[in-house]
């Protein structure tokens, strides 16, 4: 069996840049946005903007979760 070349090469290396972060400004425009209107479907969405906000999951993990009743 030949050795193989590769195992002593190191990998390039990947700049990872921080995620974009909302300003405290923008946080409340987006926490407002729902009380503009009425109705269940806006009390649903500013319910789903708290829960991600106070919880800091991310979106996905917020659609993925099973409701029981």
């Amino acid at each position: 069996m030949r050795e193989d070349p590769t195992t002593t090469l190191d990998s390039p290396k990947v700049k990872k840049r921080l995620p974009r972060t909302l300003t405290n400004d923008d946080v409340e425009r987006l926490l407002a946005a729902p009380t503009r209107e009425a109705g269940p479907k806006a009390q649903r969405d500013l319910a789903l903007l708290e829960l991600l906000y106070a919880t800091g999951m991310r979106v996905s993990e917020l659609v993925t979760l099973r409701w029981t009743t």
